[in-house]
């Protein structure tokens, strides 16, 4: 485990709503049906990344699927918010309640904090959905499913070609 993600997962409460140093609180929801947009605008986005961003490949790749692995990458994660910082933002807002510029102007271990419990609140539904959009699980399984259905000796439908 990185040693920054250590000493943050120590120092922070993950449990209960959180309190900024200007007071205000802060309580984390789960995944809600109007958050799925914004979501998988950012998936899609995080998939183009992978294409041009060795780093981001990588971190997908060496996660091999867990989702705890690949959010606990703190230069993978760093490279997200890097370069699809309003996309982040966005999503954020809906699980924490603060607009793009509240998320914007945190200072950056409040802003980790948030993320880290709103992955951790939210890791069902990251693991159920998020990763596999990510990781193209669906489209391995879909190919896994059609061998077997060859296998089998399922009819092909016409027309369409796998490579």
């Amino acid at each position: 485990m990185d040693k920054a993600v250590e000493v943050l997962d120590k120092a922070l409460p993950m449990d209960g709503d959180i309190k900024l140093r200007d007071g205000r609180v802060v309580a984390i929801r789960k995944c809600q049906l109007r958050q799925l947009g914004a979501i998988a605008k950012l998936v899609q986005k995080v998939k183009a990344l992978a294409m041009t961003d060795p780093i981001v490949a990588d971190a997908i790749a060496g996660a091999n699927g867990d989702f705890t692995i690949l959010m606990k990458d703190t230069l993978f994660v760093t490279q997200i918010i890097v370069n699809l910082e309003t996309d982040v933002y966005a999503v954020l807002s809906g699980f924490c309640g603060l607009t793009v510029d509240e998320l914007g102007a945190l200072e950056l271990d409040e802003a980790l904090h948030i993320i880290s419990r709103v992955i951790g609140d939210n890791m069902d539904f990251f693991v159920r959905q998020v990763l596999p959009m990510i990781v193209g699980i669906v489209e391995a399984k879909a190919a896994e499913i059609e061998m077997l259905a060859r296998k089998i000796g399922v009819p092909q439908s016409s027309g369409v070609s796998s490579s």
